[in-house]
This record gives C-alpha cells, sequence and structure tokens, in this order.
C-alpha cells in the first residue's frame, strides 16, 4: 500500500542526524583530547550520509512521486532503503568509533559490511526511482 507521506521519514531522521553531527563536532571542538579524534568518521558519517543524504532521498522521493506525479514502484523497498541505509551508517559509524581505539577488540572489517549494506541501499533507491519514472 502507497503512502504519499513516506519522504517524511527520510526528512525527519535526517533532521536528527543534523543535530547528532554537529554534536560530536562541538565534542571534539571543545574537549582537544586525543580520542576525541576517534570522533572524527562518526561525525563525518553522521553528517553526509545521516544529514545530507537522507534529506536528499527524502527530497528526490518527494520530487518524483509528488512534484512530479509518478508512482512508486515499490513502497516496499523505500521501506527496505530506508531501513538499510540507517543500519548501513550506524554500524559504519560505531565501527570507525569503536575500531579506532588501541587494542579495541572491535574489528575493522565492520566498516567494510556495513559500508557494503550502505552501497546496497543506495543501489535500492536508484533503482527504485529508475523503475517508479520509467512506468
Amino acid at each position: 500500500m502507497e503512502h504519499p507521506d513516506f519522504y517524511l521519514r527520510f526528512v525527519y531522521t535526517a533532521v536528527g542526524f543534523l543535530v547528532a553531527g554537529p554534536a560530536f563536532g562541538m565534542l571534539m571542538a571543545f574537549k582537544r583530547r586525543e580520542w576525541v579524534l576517534r570522533l572524527v568518521p562518526t561525525h563525518t558519517h553522521f553528517n553526509l550520509l545521516g544529514w545530507v543524504n537522507l534529506s536528499l532521498c527524502g527530497l528526490a522521493y518527494f520530487a518524483v512521486f509528488n512534484v512530479y506525479g509518478y508512482h512508486v514502484y515499490s513502497p516496499l523497498l523505500v521501506d527496505v532503503h530506508y531501513w538499510l541505509a540507517i543500519l548501513g551508517m550506524v554500524g559504519m559509524a560505531a565501527f570507525w568509533f569503536g575500531s579506532r581505539w588501541p587494542k579495541s577488540p572491535i574489528p575493522v572489517w565492520g566498516i567494510w559490511v556495513f559500508g557494503a549494506v550502505q552501497v546496497f541501499s543506495a543501489f535500492i533507491f536508484v533503482f527504485n526511482i529508475a523503475k517508479s519514472v520509467s512506468i
């Protein structure tokens, strides 16, 4: 069942990361300790994948489906894209942060696993948009 406001999930979540990303930045700016530099990749992922990417995906879904009048090819793929994008981004950020500590038991390869999840979510987005506008 298609719901016309599904793009709002992307926008609301993006706004949440708009708060979280700069919060990490402020922590890094005011603490100025060596361990704070371990937050740089998390801060970057929250800003770029969390705020920018999710905002643009929400805007694209809104424009394609509400402005241009196309129907979504698969509402299920919108949901899958959303959850995989969140999982991939938060997973990458967590593994970046956790694996950067000396003698950390957290494996670096987790970054690659969640990065692949993020890339897969992008492919789902592109596929769903392409199929939607070609129908």
